[in-house]
């Protein structure tokens, strides 16, 4: 990754701009956001999913992320980016062969996959849940 590219990327990431306790995201659908997400428990979260992706995910390795829209996609998707890792999204929508091929074909190290949607993707690769 270009110097330009850390930089935008870190000021992209740089929840330390906004209040801790401002709200973030807001998802009725999901438990944890249902009355809103703040920028801490934001940055939190997508903390724990970079320190868990950081051995597999350095230096611009895939990572597949495959959840539903919601505050648990934002969270994974900023870790994901948070550990060096580039994206691969992927929506459930899609049959199970074109998921797999997804996942190989872009060199997916890891799947970062909600409970509910893991079975959709069987491969040899990581799966893990955000």
């Amino acid at each position: 990754m270009s110097r330009r590219s850390r930089r935008l990327l870190s000021s992209f990431l740089d929840l330390r701009r906004h209040p801790g306790s401002g709200v973030a995201l807001v998802d009725p659908a999901h438990p944890v956001s249902r009355g809103g997400m703040t920028y801490s428990e934001l940055s939190r979260r997508a903390g724990r999913i970079a320190a868990a992706l950081a051995p597999n995910a350095a230096d611009g390795a895939n990572v597949a992320l495959l959840c539903p829209n919601s505050a648990l996609w934002a969270c994974a998707a900023e870790g994901a980016w948070r550990a060096g890792a580039c994206l691969t999204p992927l929506h459930a929508a899609h049959p199970e062969e074109a998921l797999r091929y997804y996942v190989e074909d872009s060199g997916a190290k890891v799947i970062l996959a909600s409970e509910s949607l893991r079975e959709k993707v069987r491969t040899k690769t990581t799966c893990v849940s955000p």
